[in-house]
């Protein structure tokens, strides 16, 4: 029987990214503010490492980039038997034929 939790496909999207394998975090080079100070030592430029945004993306730790984790309820598998988790009957159900 098909993994309900994983649809049969054996992993799931990473919850700590939401499958995209990236995270945001604060930018190391203008500590997060998205400036820097300018050559000249006086007022600020747009830090050319976050673009101003103070922020960078940085890879996921929890599924080391790849947005998918293994699927627990069938260790990636993607089919599950007796009660060690949830089920999907992936065989169609017989037709009823009511005419004679």
């Amino acid at each position: 029987m098909k993994c309900a939790t994983c649809g049969g496909a054996g992993e799931v999207n990473c919850a700590k990214c939401t499958g995209s394998g990236l995270l945001p975090a604060k930018c190391d080079e203008c500590k997060g503010t998205g400036k820097l100070l300018a050559p000249s030592g006086t007022g600020s430029v747009e830090c050319d490492i976050c673009d101003g945004r103070g922020i960078v993306e940085s890879k996921c730790q929890e599924c080391f980039g790849g947005g998918k984790l293994v699927c627990d309820a069938c260790e990636g598998s993607g089919s599950t038997e007796g009660d060690s988790g949830p089920l999907i009957d992936d065989e169609p159900a017989p037709s009823k034929n009511t005419k004679k």
